[in-house]
């Protein structure tokens, strides 16, 4: 027992110097760190005070350090508008927060977004204080057809505000493009839900353009494959809209011409479609035709079967071709010009039409001259309720250099403008000018005499009462800019060129325009910033143009073609393509 008790008392002594070295170990070890440093919003999307992001947006914020997912909440990340709460769920990962929307948000809305000091990190510390940021949509997509690309967007709008916007989408199950439309309603300041299949059949269906009435009703028209066939060749389809019904109809093929048993239709392509206040219609398109011959070697065209007529000179020629729509009946197409030599191509028709079914239509055409030279020259024919004008009259008379681009517009008197840019001796472009009234066409004249550069892609829209606004895309010597000039038909005159956009950081493209009752208009164009094509604005009062805007800061990719319609009361709607990852969506703006 002695030996025993010996061993407690060894035992109990060195167990008592342990636990003292221990407790002196501890003491002089540092204390472990405590997370005391309260998380901060380092960053948000969209940015404080945006005003022309994406409606289809989610809304981040990311934060200095990790958070503790359960303290991020709809109560904690709150997005309201109007002072009322904006529904969606929650979602947190690696030091960011983001809030999804249960819908899409409303353009043109303030939305404001807190973060409030009941979010908390890993450690529990709470914000400092609230973190607010506020924004509001601008824009918007059209469609959200996702497998494959939207392309060539085109708008139309009523007397009333309502629109019917156009495009080709690719279909990635068939595998050929489709023509697209939707809808947007004035009176209930939105875009309709459901968005339309104007064509049909199978084949590319391509390059839709639209023209609508005062009361609403629309066509549609566009060029289509047909795959049935061995070859390729494209053929003219319509489709109207009914205003009342609010109801597309069947696709009807406009059928194509020949000019003889042994003539064969290789290309019809280019439409264009214009419409009257009453409801009558046109379309013009090209079309490429043949095959001709010479005859014993001299330049006379004739058909030409090919199976016959081996070792001639054979070729094919542009040609356009019109068909009117009144009393609901398409005519059969038309050829406007007879000139089927070789070279002497003609292409890119514009048309206008009135209520009484006069219409005017205008293209390009390539002719030789005296000594050979080939010369393209402004055409123009005109339909006087009974007949096509025997031959055409020659819009311009300056055999300088080549006349291109053509545009043509009418108001509701019948005196029509023309405008097309063309080369002078030294070969620079500028933009000139016809009217056609009172039964005639008037003399050309130079709408512009900046000769620091070419001019090209002119546009031109008018009203009922013939006031009318050209925009056109000119090089200044380092970059491209976007000028106009205003007709006023109170002065009968052009008031002379503006240069309505002054942002130097790159070049500007694809301008268009569009003009209302009142004479207000807005014109838009794509334009470079370094690194993206953006959309931008301007508009024109009776005080003159006002200052250029960007349109829209979806920074996703290239925004090009933008197309403006703006009604009575001055809203405007927009349309335009723009690059988005692996496609090109059709994205719409309302201001």
């Amino acid at each position: 027992m002695r030996t025993s008790s010996g061993h407690m008392l060894l035992v109990a002594v060195l167990f008592s110097l342990f636990l003292s070295a221990c407790l002196r170990g501890k003491d002089e070890i540092a204390p472990s760190s405590v997370d005391a440093t309260a998380p901060a919003v380092i960053a948000t999307t969209p940015l404080d005070s945006v005003k022309l992001g994406p409606s289809h947006t989610t809304i981040t914020a990311t934060f200095s350090e990790d958070m503790n997912p359960a303290t991020l909440t709809t109560a904690t990340f709150a997005v309201s508008a109007d002072g009322k709460p904006v529904a969606g769920t929650v979602s947190y990962t690696y030091k960011t927060a983001v809030f999804t929307p249960a819908g899409d948000l409303d353009l043109n809305k303030l939305y404001t977004v807190t973060i409030t000091t009941a979010a908390k990190d890993a450690a529990g510390n709470a914000l400092v204080a609230p973190y607010t940021w506020s924004f509001t949509p601008g824009v918007a997509l059209l469609e959200r057809d996702d497998t494959g690309d939207a392309e060539v967007p085109r708008i139309a709008m009523d007397a009333d505000g309502n629109a019917l916007a156009v495009w080709q989408q690719w279909d990635s199950v068939n595998h050929y493009w489709k023509i697209k439309a939707r809808r947007y309603a004035a009176d209930r300041a939105e875009w309709d839900a459901r968005v339309e299949d104007v064509s049909s059949g199978k084949g590319d269906a391509r390059n839709p353009q639209i023209a609508m009435t005062p009361g609403g009703d629309a066509w549609v028209v566009w060029q289509q494959h047909d795959d049935s066939l061995s070859f390729p060749v494209s053929s003219i389809w319509a489709s109207h809209y009914d205003a009342i019904t609010g109801q597309w109809g069947a696709a009807t093929l406009i059928k194509a011409i020949n000019a003889s048993a042994t003539e064969v239709l290789v290309n019809a392509d280019t439409p264009q479609v214009a419409v009257s206040a009453t409801g009558q219609a046109i379309i013009v398109w090209h079309q490429l035709d043949g095959p001709f011959c010479t005859a014993a070697g001299a330049p006379v065209a004739t058909n030409c079967n090919p199976s016959s007529q081996q070792g001639q000179d054979r070729y094919n020629v542009g040609s356009v071709v019109a068909s009117r729509y009144s009393g609901g009946v398409w005519s059969g197409p038309e050829r406007l010009e007879e000139d089927n030599l070789k070279g002497h191509n003609a292409e890119q028709p514009r048309a206008v039409i009135d209520s009484s079914g006069n219409a005017v239509v205008l293209w390009q055409q390539t002719i030789a001259l005296a000594d050979g030279t080939l010369m393209t020259n402004i055409y123009a024919n005109r339909y006087a309720g009974v007949a096509w004008a025997a031959a055409p009259v020659l819009v311009e008379h300056a055999d300088e250099g080549a006349a291109l681009d053509p545009q043509i517009v009418q108001d509701s008197g019948g005196n029509v403008i023309a405008v097309w840019r063309q080369a002078d001796s030294s070969g620079r472009y500028s933009i000139w000018s016809n009217r056609y009234v009172s039964g005639a066409w008037g003399t050309a004249a130079l709408m512009e005499k900046d000769n620091r550069g070419d001019v090209n892609a002119p546009q031109i829209a008018i009203n009922a009462n013939g006031d009318a606004i050209a925009v056109w895309r000119q090089f200044d010597g380092a970059r491209h800019n976007i000028w106009a000039n205003r007709f006023s038909s109170v002065q009968n005159a052009w008031a002379g060129e503006a240069l309505i956009e002054t942002d130097n950081a790159g070049d500007a493209s694809e301008p268009a325009v569009s003009l209302n009752g009142n004479g207000d208009a807005v014109a838009m164009w794509s334009q470079y910033d370094g690194v993206h094509w953006n959309i931008w604005a301007n508009r024109y009062t009776a005080g003159g143009w006002s200052v250029a805007a960007l349109a829209e800061e979806n920074d996703a990719g290239d925004a090009h073609d933008p197309q403006p319609a703006i009604s009575n009361g001055g809203n405007v709607i927009s349309v335009w393509r723009q690059r988005g990852g692996s496609r090109w969506s059709i994205w719409q703006r309302r201001f």
